[in-house]
């Protein structure tokens, strides 16, 4: 399976990593999950480091 996005007017193509999610965990949750810890990595790290 793969993942498109598009960044700086480019396309990338990554292979997505496929995963057995536990039973009642919605796939689509965890996308949107993983799109809220991208946009938000740097604010992440940040926690870590106070």
């Amino acid at each position: 399976m793969e993942q498109f996005e598009v960044i700086d007017g480019k396309i990338v193509i990554r292979k997505k990593e496929h995963i057995k999610l536990p039973e009642g965990v919605d796939a689509e949750f965890m996308d949107v999950l993983n799109d809220v810890i991208k946009e938000h990595n740097e604010a992440f790290k940040g926690l870590v480091d106070r």
